[in-house]
């Protein structure tokens, strides 16, 4: 009984992708997602303002460790504490991005394609298992505002999930500088990263999306008389 339910599930989903691929496919012969000047400006000035916090934050868990390993405690839990609370507000600002990209894209005729997270590139098995599920969904979701929608979902979901459990990575080590603790921060630190860059290239999408314009139509060929 389950053999055939599971073979139609697997025929579904085979359909679902092809019709998903094929929309993409449409949609980019159909329309140019260059990014227009404007665009370019807005994407600079939040992308220079997420990554000088992350320039922050990485330097000062850097430093901290350094002090750490000249038994500086005191002063590495301080380090680690501003870490925290500046990676808390970029957090913060990448969350209101995925919120501002979300109501952009309402006002785009067209959406660029976008891509599912890959489970490998996270360290903690919860973002990996939230990648897996963004994979199956994005398979069966046929067109590209969909797909957006479903990304922009996954992505305030792993968002947070990577800032508490670099929140929490920086609390242990703060109660026991060991070895195995900053491990797991410098894995917390990548994670964190890597949301952080799927999000900004999300907005990127959704900035191209809101300036692409319709492809000319081909020239079509006269018949001779």
């Amino acid at each position: 009984m389950m053999i055939p339910v599971l073979a139609a599930l697997a025929l579904l989903a085979a359909i679902l992708a092809f019709r998903g691929q094929n929309d993409q496919q449409d949609v980019l012969e159909r329309w140019d997602f260059t990014l227009n000047p404007e665009g370019h400006k807005v994407y600079s000035d939040v992308a220079e303002q997420i990554k000088w916090d992350r320039r922050m934050y990485e330097e000062s868990y850097d430093e901290a460790a350094m002090e750490d390993v000249r038994g500086n405690v005191k002063q590495a839990i301080h380090l680690l504490s501003f870490a925290a609370q500046v990676a808390t507000e970029s957090t913060l600002r990448v969350l209101a991005l995925l919120r501002n990209a979300g109501i952009l894209a309402t006002h785009a005729e067209a959406i660029a394609p976008v891509p599912a997270l890959t489970p490998v590139a996270f360290n903690a098995s919860r973002l990996s298992l939230l990648a897996t599920l963004h994979g199956i969904v994005h398979a069966f979701l046929v067109s590209t505002r969909e797909r957006l929608a479903l990304r922009l979902l996954i992505l305030r979901c792993a968002v947070r999930a990577a800032a508490g459990l670099l929140r929490r990575a920086t609390l242990r080590l703060c109660d026991e500088m060991a070895g195995r603790r900053w491990i797991r921060l410098r894995q917390a630190r990548e994670d964190h990263a890597t949301v952080t860059d799927e999000s900004l290239a999300t907005l990127r999408l959704v900035l191209a999306s809101l300036a692409a314009v319709p492809r000319p139509e081909p020239m079509r060929q006269r018949k001779p008389a």
